[in-house]
């Protein structure tokens, strides 16, 4: 549920009974708040595994998980979900290692969402911002979508350069083979 709401009737003579129903209402009543403002989104083991951890952070960098309500903090080894969306400040970056094989370098005020439906490698839904993202590892291709067009990186080494606005998107081959769709 997204929200809990607790009526208490007090009454003077049942104060031990009293005291423990308010106890625990206080109790569910912070978890349901903590759990509503700050888009904490609980994963099953299994159902949502893993694809990456924040490798660096510097400053104000924040997640929404997919289907969460809100952004909270992240810190350095945060694991990163399927669907998440990751963000970073202003005077803030992040790098990302993902499956160890794709290396996503984010500058100040970035947002990208973490592709839950790539069914091979990773992908990456471009939001704004300026961001690299580089093949490492045993990965052989990866797939970036920005609004309109899907960009492949094919081969280790292989890195592309995205600087997205609201008017248009800049994608600049910085090494490898990179195919545009």
């Amino acid at each position: 549920p997204d929200y809990c709401m607790f009526i208490i009737i007090l009454m003077p003579d049942k104060k031990i009974i009293n005291n423990g129903i308010i106890a625990i209402s206080m109790v569910v009543l912070f978890l349901s708040i903590y759990y509503f403002f700050l888009g904490i989104k609980f994963q099953e083991k299994g159902k949502f595994p893993e694809v990456g951890e924040v490798f660096r952070k510097d400053n104000n960098v924040r997640r929404k998980t997919e289907g969460g309500l809100s952004w909270s903090e992240i810190d350095h080894s945060s694991k990163i979900f399927p669907g998440d969306k990751i963000f970073t400040g202003s005077a803030s970056v992040a790098q990302l290692n993902l499956l160890d094989l794709l290396e996503v370098g984010m500058t100040s005020s970035t947002l990208l969402k973490i592709d839950p439906k790539i069914e091979e490698g990773i992908g990456l839904q471009g939001g704004l911002g300026l961001f690299t993202a580089k093949l490492s590892g045993k990965l052989t291709k990866s797939t970036i979508k920005l609004k309109n067009a899907t960009f492949e990186l094919d081969g280790k080494g292989s890195e592309i350069q995205v600087n997205a606005t609201e008017e248009k998107t800049t994608v600049t081959a910085l090494s490898g083979n990179i195919s545009f769709h």
